[in-house]
């Protein structure tokens, strides 16, 4: 993974093609988002193990690529069996608890004291 952008990217191998500018390039950019897209499912696929099917990738069924949350309570996946019969102060354990990705460590460097800015629990 990198931070830079797919058109920076390009614009650096059109720079290592040609830094100088003097012969101009032909616009390639299109082809290239077309062969990341094409990449990218070529990935996914590999990691779906859709390559040892005897359908191949024209055989794969719109879901089936999707990766299950592993923190996400399954029922005979990673929840005990006896998990409905667990007592009400266990329950919470058995709950799905679902929350906004955000960064709350540098949220916590902006509080000046405990004393004015209290935590919740």
């Amino acid at each position: 993974m990198s931070k830079a952008s797919a058109f920076e990217f390009y614009q650096t191998l059109a720079r290592l093609s040609d830094n100088t500018g003097l012969n101009k390039l032909p616009n390639c950019y299109p082809a290239f988002l077309r062969m990341v897209r094409q990449w990218q499912h070529i990935k996914m696929l590999k990691r779906a193990a859709r390559g040892h099917d005897e359908g191949g990738a024209a055989a794969t069924q719109a879901r089936e690529c999707a990766i299950l949350c592993p923190a996400c309570p399954y029922p005979g996946v990673n929840l005990p069996d006896n998990w409905k019969d667990a007592p009400d102060d266990n329950q919470w354990l058995y709950a799905l608890f679902l929350g906004i990705n955000a960064n709350f460590r540098l949220k916590q460097l902006k509080v000046s004291s405990e004393e004015q800015d209290p935590g919740f629990n």
